[in-house]
């Protein structure tokens, strides 16, 4: 099995954007094996995904405990969620390769830089099904469609939980997407 562990910041971690800034912030590579079936984006990491150097890495973002739910695996490290994607044939990555933010608000994302998408698909080329985390990941790959494979894109309900429904809504939601 081959993991990816993530070690090296793409971002000056001691210049996070405070509240009311914007600021120019880089993605990480994507979490994938060569056998991934199913990619998961997000739109860009969180300010506490990017402190912590981990793809929803904030504790109140209910992603990992729905992968775990539905896979029904524990995890213990991050190396644990990123073997137990990796497992599942699930590749994790974001829309953008960079971007201005605010904070970690979606809506004042603005001079986005897409990911190299043509290359992942021609080294990854067992993904038959895309899942957009969240309504801004959908409309932003809806505008590179014609660019994409042949894939079918699905939106799942954003794992934020400043996202307004119960987690097991959202998991039964998922749950449908995933499996």
């Amino acid at each position: 099995m081959q993991g990816l562990f993530l070690l090296t910041p793409l971002c000056n971690l001691s210049r996070l954007p405070f509240k009311g800034t914007i600021e120019m912030i880089n993605g990480f590579p994507p979490i994938a094996d060569v056998n991934a079936t199913i990619l998961i984006l997000g739109s860009m990491p969180s300010v506490t995904s990017i402190q912590r150097w981990e793809y929803y890495g904030n504790k109140s973002n209910d992603f990992w405990p729905i992968i775990s739910s539905v896979f029904d695996v524990e995890f213990f490290t991050y190396q644990d969620k990123i073997d137990a994607a990796i497992f599942h044939r699930i590749a994790i990555w974001d829309v953008f390769a960079s971007c201005n933010r605010e904070q970690s608000k979606d809506h004042t994302i603005t001079d986005e830089t897409f990911n190299d998408f043509s290359s992942f698909f021609i080294t990854h080329p067992h993904i038959t099904k895309i899942i957009a985390n969240g309504k801004k990941a959908h409309k932003s790959l809806l505008s590179i469609q014609d660019s994409l494979p042949s894939i079918e894109i699905f939106l799942a309900v954003s794992t934020s939980r400043a996202y307004p429904l119960p987690f097991e809504k959202k998991l039964a939601l998922w749950r449908d997407v995933l499996t």
